[in-house]
């Protein structure tokens, strides 16, 4: 822990790397505890549960089990400016993308793409393993464009945390002003990475990290 401002109303500030671990240990076997519950599953590992869910990756199934992980409920009663709730919406992104059950608005599983997660930030690679480049890109009349597939991861890890942060993710504290940073910060977290378009752009711009 760290202080902020602690010597004048207690506040202060947890590192990213340990509300990573914290929120890794907790909602995992939460998630696992959900499918148990659910579908009497013997699974006491998420390798356990990977196997489970491989059984049937059939569209209706693969949206079946997202809400699964979409019905758990993360409350922070001490949620100051959101460090646990941003870590926690990394931790569930992850989670779903490891058990194969991040899909599309079409109900495809986007197998394009891993996540993992380092220093508390979402990571994306490609089929490659190189680092997914969400760039504009000049196609052969020199106008520019995103490729379909990317246009697809983004828009899915929009809509997706967005999911989360709307119905998972609970806080409550007893300076308002901090939450509303918690909030802003949310919020942010749907809105980073995100590329306008703009077909007069000539130099393509690119981020790693989400």
């Amino acid at each position: 822990m760290k202080k902020i401002n602690g010597y004048k109303d207690g506040s202060i500030f947890t590192p990213g790397f340990i509300t990573m671990y914290m929120c890794r240990q907790s909602i995992r076997q939460a998630v696992i505890n959900k499918f148990k519950d659910k579908y009497n599953w013997k699974a006491e590992t998420f390798g356990d549960l990977y196997n489970y869910i491989s059984e049937d990756r059939s569209a209706k199934k693969l949206k079946e089990y997202n809400e699964q992980v979409n019905s758990l409920t993360i409350c922070d009663p001490a949620v100051g400016s959101g460090h646990f709730l941003v870590s926690a919406l990394n931790e569930l992104i992850a989670v779903k993308d490891e058990l194969g059950i991040l899909i599309s608005e079409q109900g495809t599983r986007l197998s394009e793409i891993e996540i993992t997660l380092e220093n508390d930030e979402l990571i994306i690679t490609d089929a490659q393993g190189d680092i997914f480049q969400y760039i504009i890109e000049p196609d052969k009349n020199s106008q520019h464009y995103i490729q379909p597939w990317k246009q697809t991861v983004q828009k899915t890890l929009f809509h997706e945390k967005q999911t989360i942060i709307e119905n998972c993710l609970f806080g409550v504290d007893i300076n308002p002003k901090s939450v509303q940073i918690c909030r802003l910060r949310l919020l942010d977290r749907t809105a980073e990475k995100r590329l306008l378009l703009n077909t007069r752009r000539t130099t393509p711009k690119q981020w790693p990290y989400w």
